[in-house]
């Protein structure tokens, strides 16, 4: 940056600055003015949204305009989270140095304190937010410095204003939330518990050694909150236990899939002695509480795919291809209760699968995999093999395309040598093809099979799988000259962004390649997918449904965690290595905490807030069957 190549624009207000732009951004109207500082709101040109422009007034010093721009450049390098504002970009333009964020809108705490009286719980919930917004940053060796009540949004509770220094050991941070804290609880000081004060006092006097600390302290003070909420609505502290009632309460809470939750939130992830023994229970009590109901709702010859806004199934006639998944969660279930139930009904959902003409046209050969081929490795039963190898007959004498060496889910086949396409999706092909691979006993079938796998894994690797490993939908390219034409999205923000279901199932899929064939590039892949998986998930390691989607309120994917969670834990199975072990826990710890649908039966769905597809507008916020099942996979896994 050379500032000097530009006329610095001096001026005495802001009015001047209005309707200018600073590169792509047009200044809009003034939020916020500070002694150094002017925060328009602005319009983004190029990508056609509303955000803030924090603006360094002009005649501050040399060293003040370096600080200001290293600040910038440090707060854009924190991911998307839910209490602190996106940091686009930082830079110069029209003699002015500035940093581009996410638009805030909202009332600040300070004005809100003076026309409303919080409850307690409100004062904790939005002391809750303050400390988790802070304590990421400061995991992301920022500090804010300037914590205040008109740095806080209400409502949303997102901390603004940071100011991007570095964080050090005598930061205010952690006396500044507590000066938040007891403004917040000033109104109820004759009613605060003893335990939430001490929190208070504690964090004024500086008692905790960082703000984490703190924000661990107000959490569990916050889920003690919630245990109690409950236990008075299922009314096992209303004094009858004259009649017997209040000791049946305390069971049913005990008894309950939010009991259970509680206990895992208040877990570390890695304390595996603890938490695994949780997981466990958690796996049978949502047989028992979600699984089990379905068995007399669902009909024989149905095959739920997506719940709709009552929280029921929308289930398929058959002939999608996602109709394997059911009675795969069935096989599952007996295989972990060995349940004969649950056997008969897998058997009997498997069975009304039937091969038609489309496994050669589709996806749909994957229905085969989940319901007959794991039938088969967990009873032996032939005619269930049989079916599953009949299908991945159809689907390899049809959907490979020899001209580009892999497998197609969609379109028709072509001998076009200058142009041809794969998806990435088509990676969720090669489980069944795997499986007939390792049971197919004629030799020249066998290594046929095994051949078309391979080329197909390594087309993928090759078109679809950029240079920092994030993931492309799909890849046009020169088969002869074996060169990228372009990248093209359906499920993506854009072409050359990265959809995390598809990141998670890459993991899964070249984890599994590398298992059946001993190839270590693959194994490498499938690490440095996985790594790039961890590195830009978000602070609950739930991904947003695309990892570069910019804009604001996006869906989270929980199917995409899911998937990612129980490819994690087999990587690490491969590998050993730890970081692949504590990253699938964080994983299936914030899933059940936070998007396991634990407080109603009449939700049907395991796992909320699932992302289909959201480009093309359905099932953007839903349970999806085949995220349900690789939560349930990912869980069996945990011995």
């Amino acid at each position: 940056m050379d500032k000097n190549k530009e006329e610095i624009v001096r001026v005495e207000g802001h009015h001047e600055l209005l309707n200018t732009n600073f590169d792509e951004y047009n200044l809009k109207r003034l939020i916020k003015e500070t002694g150094k500082d002017l925060v328009f709101e602005a319009f983004d040109t190029r990508l056609n949204r509303s955000i803030a422009l924090k603006v360094l007034k002009p005649g501050q010093s040399k060293e003040r305009e370096e600080q200001f721009f290293r600040e910038g450049q440090r707060l854009a390098t924190i991911d998307k989270y839910d209490h602190i504002p996106t940091v686009y970009s930082a830079g110069y333009s029209n003699g002015h140095y500035y940093i581009a964020m996410e638009l805030i809108n909202g009332e600040n705490l300070e004005d809100a304190i003076i026309r409303k009286d919080f409850s307690l719980e409100e004062g904790v919930d939005i002391l809750f937010g303050i400390s988790e917004g802070v304590s990421y940053a400061h995991d992301h060796g920022i500090a804010h410095d300037d914590i205040k009540l008109e740095n806080i949004v209400f409502g949303t509770t997102y901390v603004v204003d940071f100011g991007g220094r570095l964080t050090k050991t005598n930061s205010n941070d952690v006396i500044a939330v507590g000066q938040v804290g007891k403004i917040l609880l000033d109104k109820h000081r004759d009613r605060v518990p003893k335990r939430l004060e001490q929190i208070i006092e504690k964090a004024l006097n500086n008692k905790y050694n960082n703000i984490n600390e703190l924000r661990k302290e107000i959490k569990g003070y916050k889920n003690s909150i919630t245990r109690r909420k409950f236990l008075k609505t299922t009314g096992s502290l209303i004094a009858l236990s004259g009649l017997g009632y209040g000791g049946f309460r305390v069971l049913e809470y005990r008894d309950s899939l939010r009991y259970i939750v509680d206990e895992i939130n208040n877990v570390e992830a890695i304390d595996y002695a603890r938490i695994n023994p949780l997981f466990n229970r958690l796996l049978l009590k949502i047989i028992d509480h979600k699984i089990d109901p379905l068995t007399e709702i669902i009909p024989k010859n149905k095959f739920p795919y997506v719940t709709i806004d009552s929280g029921e199934w929308f289930s398929t006639e058959g002939g999608f291809w996602t109709d394997g998944f059911w009675p795969g969660i069935l096989w599952q279930s007996y295989k972990i209760t060995h349940n004969k139930k649950y056997r008969d009904l897998a058997t009997e959902s498997s069975k009304s699968i039937k091969i038609t003409n489309k496994e050669g046209n589709d996806m749909r050969g994957i229905s085969f995999y989940y319901s007959h081929a794991k039938a088969y490795e967990l009873t032996g039963d032939k005619f269930f093999r049989d079916v599953a190898l009949e299908a991945a007959k159809v689907v390899v004498n049809n959907r490979f395309n020899e001209i580009s060496n892999c497998f197609q889910i969609s379109g028709d086949m072509n001998d076009n040598l200058s142009s041809q396409n794969i998806e990435i999706n088509s990676i969720t092909l090669l489980p069944l093809v795997w499986f007939a691979y390792e049971d197919l006993l004629d030799k020249k079938t066998k290594q046929m099979y095994y051949n078309k796998g391979y080329a197909h894994m390594q087309t993928v690797s090759k078109y679809n799988i950029r240079d920092d490993y994030s993931v492309r939908d799909f890849a046009i390219f020169n088969p002869k000259e074996k060169i990228l034409i372009k990248e093209e999205t359906y499920y993506g923000y854009s072409p050359n962004s990265c959809n995390s279901k598809n990141q998670a199932k890459s993991i899964y899929g070249f984890t599994l390649a590398y298992r059946i064939t001993g190839n270590k590039e693959f194994l490498s892949t499938a690490e440095k997918l996985a790594d790039y998986f961890i590195y830009n998930s978000p602070d609950d390691f739930v991904p947003f449904y695309d990892f570069n989607d910019p804009n604001k309120n996006i869906p989270r994917d929980s199917s995409a965690a899911a998937i990612a969670g129980s490819a994690l834990l087999s990587l690490h199975n491969e590998t050993k290595k730890e970081k692949y072990k504590q990253a699938a826990y964080n994983i299936l710890k914030s899933l059940s905490a936070k998007y396991l649908s634990t407080d109603s039966r009449n939700y049907q769905g395991i796992l909320m807030h699932a992302c289909d597809n959201k480009n093309s507008g359905y099932n953007v916020n839903n349970s999806l069957i085949y995220g349900d099942y690789h939560f349930i996979e990912a869980l069996e896994k945990i011995k």
